[in-house]
């Protein structure tokens, strides 16, 4: 809640150093924040390049679980919307691989049989 706090702040009064320098900070892999609430952060502030990253470090969590649930429910709407659809397009991707023989044998795949 501080750095976000600090965040706001610096985005209210229009401070681009401390922006770039909470933006660096938050994004540490030294520091242990929720893939979700850094998700939050990064759609808030509009940053790609976090968000893709947060999105990608969300892939491991059940977002519907009890544990999640508050800080998905912090979420913009829009926000909430494309992590759920993210993790059903990873997920359907996923059991489709299962499903298709060629992902499960590769030798199917350049057409030779294993030597």
């Amino acid at each position: 809640d501080f750095l976000e706090s600090v965040l706001a702040t610096a985005e209210k009064y229009e401070v681009p150093i401390a922006i770039s320098a909470m933006r660096t900070a938050l994004f540490s892999p030294f520091l242990e924040i929720s893939p979700i609430r850094l998700y939050g952060i990064a759609t808030r502030m509009s940053w790609p390049r976090e968000i893709a990253h947060a999105a990608r470090r969300t892939l491991t969590l059940d977002l519907l679980s009890p544990e999640c649930m508050p800080e998905l429910v912090r979420l913009e709407p829009k926000a909430q919307r494309q992590l759920l659809s993210l993790h059903r397009a990873r997920r359907d991707a996923f059991v489709a691989g299962l499903d298709d023989p060629l992902q499960r044998d590769p030798s199917r795949r350049t057409g030779r049989r294993g030597r």
